[in-house]
């Protein structure tokens, strides 16, 4: 009796009773809904430090990081007038016109002269600023852009400089240097305190404008010359586009050839 009672529990239970669900299978269930409760309470765990966000997102970019700000400053150039000469020297001439090249292309605002009031060398500033103005006309620079104003001179100055002055944008980034972290440790791949400073620093050097990083810049006009000259050709059947020299002509099968 005893080891055929020990055979059944072996094998497995008989027939089940009416009414009702075995034991084991009761039990197989309950034991099932356990493992998958915990299954789901593992992958779903939403507490406070739970942190779902790879290094790629939430990071602040490089133009957060180290921006590039805009700002104005002045700039002028001082002339030095003797008493007597009523003309700008030739290095003097060739510093006004870089002057007036660079505000052409940079500077923002009227160009002030400032000529010295009450000085020995009044008379010659005067001759001097006709000079000048003459320099002003030849770079293309119209009577609207320009202010004239008069300033006392200081009395310990002898000769006080005829002055020019005009603003412009100046652009700058933030300062670099910040290795702080480790970056043989960073096991977070995030961006490092430096990381596109020198890249930052170097796009606003290189800016021809800096105003163009505040505001677009209006459309110059069209050629209308030259798309006439295009036009008469389209019209005619001709080729449009322009001559090339033989340098020009040079095909990548020619690169490294013999010929």
């Amino acid at each position: 009796m005893m080891s055929g009672k020990l055979k059944t529990l072996i094998a497995g239970p008989g027939p089940a009773p009416r009414g009702g669900t075995p034991s084991w299978r009761r039990w197989l269930a309950g034991a099932v809904g356990c493992a998958l409760c915990t299954a789901l309470a593992g992958c779903n765990t939403t507490g406070s430090k739970a942190n779902l966000a790879t290094g790629s997102i939430d990071s602040p970019v490089h133009a957060e990081r180290h921006p590039i700000t805009v700002h104005h400053g002045a700039v002028e150039l001082k002339i030095e007038v003797l008493p007597g000469v009523h003309r700008l020297s030739a290095s003097q001439r060739m510093k006004v016109s870089r002057f007036l090249s660079t505000y052409k292309s940079v500077g923002a605002g009227p160009l002030t002269m400032a000529l010295p009031r009450g000085a020995r060398n009044h008379a010659a500033a005067s001759g001097v600023l006709q000079d000048v103005g003459r320099l002003l006309n030849a770079g293309g620079i119209p009577r609207s852009a320009i202010e004239s104003v008069n300033y006392s001179a200081e009395r310990q100055l002898r000769n006080p400089p005829l002055i020019l002055k005009y603003s412009r944008y100046y652009a700058k980034a933030s300062a670099c240097g910040n290795w702080s972290g480790n970056l043989a440790r960073d096991y977070k791949n995030k961006p490092y305190p430096n990381f596109a400073c020198a890249t930052q620093n170097n796009l606003a050097a290189m800016v021809a404008n800096p105003r163009d990083l505040v505001a677009p810049r209006a459309m110059t006009g069209s050629d209308a010359r030259r798309r006439m000259i295009v036009y008469g050709k389209y019209l005619k059947g001709e080729v449009t586009a322009a001559d090339r020299s033989n340098d020009e002509k040079s095909t990548v099968s020619d690169v490294g050839s013999s010929k």
